[in-house]
């Protein structure tokens, strides 16, 4: 199928139409998207990016139309099996648009937005090793950003891999600056990165590291109550003791303290 090229006047109201849907300006989306299909009637990504925008006008049945008019008059285009998986999506047809989106990264495998797009509903419908896959890709891509490493590191936690999960942190964690304060992210991922020790069943390996990154933690509370935890599975009943009435000084009315 030969691709779908707009002539440079019309490429730009087409991009005055992606705009229009970001700023969910959709009436004036309508009206650019019907100019260019006046001219290129048969134009696959404003075919599919007018039925994105007639979807969120909830006129359901002429968006999915207008989405397969677009799948039909290209294919291979990355944007419009992108537009038919958010329609899926906003129609709770969560497998649907996997599939879809699974078919928008076959004609643009490096696509960020289609590829998170993909995540978030692999992690929502439990597809953990899709997840894992996905976010090692997006990882490869944008190594620069936390997010991305934290993710692919869950993912490995979600499919009970503990051990690659732990060396994902560990190697993000060497690109630390080793002097810098803990802020709030860094205190929960090192925080995160206790409970994966636990979990594997090294609880003594646990307990070693929570000692290690008490002062810089900023949630004491959390770490007295994982230490309290720790210490009971571990059959150190006195010591948990002791923390629980620490605990309990703090606040009397949990139950889970007394």
């Amino acid at each position: 199928m030969k691709k779908q090229e707009l002539p440079k006047r019309e490429q730009g109201v087409f991009k005055t139409v992606m705009k229009c849907y970001e700023q969910k300006q959709y009436k004036k989306g309508l009206r650019n998207a019907d100019q260019i299909l006046k001219k290129h009637s048969n134009h696959g990504e404003t075919l599919a990016m007018k039925g994105l925008i007639l979807n969120c006008l909830k006129r359901k049945k002429e968006a999915v139309e207008y989405a397969q008019k677009g799948l039909k008059a290209n294919f291979k285009s990355h944007v419009c099996w992108h537009v038919y998986g958010l329609i899926h999506r906003s129609d709770r047809k969560y497998e649907d648009a996997i599939k879809s989106y699974t078919m928008a990264l076959k004609w643009d495998k490096d696509n960020l937005l289609i590829l998170k797009d993909l995540s978030l509903l692999q992690i929502q419908r439990g597809v953990y090793d899709g997840f894992q896959e996905t976010r090692r890709r997006i990882l490869v891509l944008k190594s620069d950003q936390r997010i991305n490493w934290i993710a692919y590191a869950v993912g490995n936690h979600m499919c009970g891999d503990h051990q690659k999960c732990l060396h994902i942190l560990d190697t993000f964690i060497k690109t630390l600056d080793k002097d810098k304060v803990w802020d709030y992210q860094d205190s929960e991922m090192f925080l995160y990165r206790n409970r994966i020790i636990e979990e594997s069943g090294d609880l003594k390996g646990a307990l070693a590291n929570l000692k290690k990154i008490e002062a810089d933690a900023l949630d004491k509370q959390y770490v007295w109550q994982t230490r309290a935890r720790i210490q009971i599975k571990l059959g150190q009943k006195a010591a948990a003791e002791a923390v629980y009435r620490k605990l309990l000084e703090v606040n009397n009315e949990n139950k889970a303290y007394h």
